[in-house]
């Protein structure tokens, strides 16, 4: 799961979506202590990692506020899941470090399939995926500030425990359909979630721990799942546990009739007060698989037919 500005941040209160595809993933290029580019130059607060280290341990970096950038070196080989609790910095990476890559201030393993950890001061108020990112790490999005929603991507197969823990200001999250695996106490401290949309069909292929949703307020957080499958989710063992499990009638279970245009069809427009953006959704053909979503500035992101606060996404 890798996250790119694709539009300026319009106001403080504008989500902003952010993508990037999977060749810019493989291609980015990380900046160094030694890269004279004016793009990789790092500002005054940050703080170099001695060469020859090799773990970064448990709470090495908690609670610290006053680093703008950590930048990682060749030699690490080992960060701890809990290195950066409360850490407000972002993160770079020597390039030549066999183990570990960042982008845009992110952490990743090496080759971006496991998301490690996002910088708590990001700003945002969306996430949107892209298609490198197969696991969310433990403590990934700890304590982010005014992150409203997440979009789980469609390559994500486990989500690992505590991964959205202590975001207070998160109010919706949408699982896709891959995803096998849900770990242990995903959101505590998560006391604004209210919807989780949730695109599983086949629940014999997802483990969930048994403890998965335990910190949330199940009372007023709405399930919101395919509407094929209501009574399976109403009679598992997890899921069960949500009083309000709802069907969602906007998610498009089968493919589209066979005539609709490989580009773009039954298509919903909405603007951004006058900021010259919109989001139009459809349908693609991807190596000969329908494929719902929505083109966003002549881009196409993958997504779902869902309903979200009064507006198509």
């Amino acid at each position: 799961m890798v996250f790119k500005r694709a539009l300026d941040i319009l106001e403080d209160d504008f989500a902003v979506e952010l993508t990037l595809s999977i060749d810019e993933i493989v291609n980015e290029e990380e900046c160094t202590p030694d890269d004279s580019d004016d793009e990789c130059k790092v500002p005054t607060d940050v703080v170099y990692i001695d060469e020859g280290q090799t773990e970064i341990n448990e709470c090495a970096y908690f609670d610290r506020d006053d680093v703008s950038v950590l930048v990682i070196p060749s030699s690490v080989c080992h960060i701890h899941s809990r290195a950066f609790i409360n850490y407000y910095g972002s993160y770079r990476v020597n390039i030549s470090n066999p183990n570990y890559s960042s982008s845009d201030g992110i952490l990743y393993n090496k080759d971006k399939s496991r998301l490690l950890r996002v910088p708590i001061k990001v700003g945002f108020d969306a996430y949107s995926t892209a298609s490198a990112v197969k696991v969310i790490g433990r403590y990934a999005f700890q304590g982010l500030i005014h992150l409203i929603s997440i979009d789980i991507g469609e390559n994500v197969e486990r989500i690992e425990d505590f991964a959205f823990s202590q975001n207070l200001d998160l109010e919706e999250l949408h699982i896709s359909s891959n995803v096998a695996y849900i770990g242990h106490q995903l959101f505590i401290g998560c006391d604004n979630l209210q919807i989780i949309y949730c695109d599983i069909v086949d629940l014999s292929n997802i483990m969930i721990e048994s403890d998965a949703f335990d910190s949330l307020d199940l009372q007023k957080v709405k399930l919101i799942v395919p509407t094929s499958v209501v009574e399976k989710y109403k009679q598992h063992s997890v899921w069960g546990k949500f009083p309000l499990i709802i069907a969602n009638t906007n998610m498009l279970e089968n493919k589209p009739e066979p005539d609709i245009p490989t580009h773009i069809s039954a298509y919903t427009h909405y603007g951004g007060g006058g900021n010259g953006w919109g989001t139009f959704h459809g349908y693609q053909s991807v190596s000969g698989h329908w494929r719902s979503g929505h083109w966003r500035n002549g881009h196409w992101v993958s997504g779902h037919y869902v309903r979200s606060h009064g507006r198509w996404r």
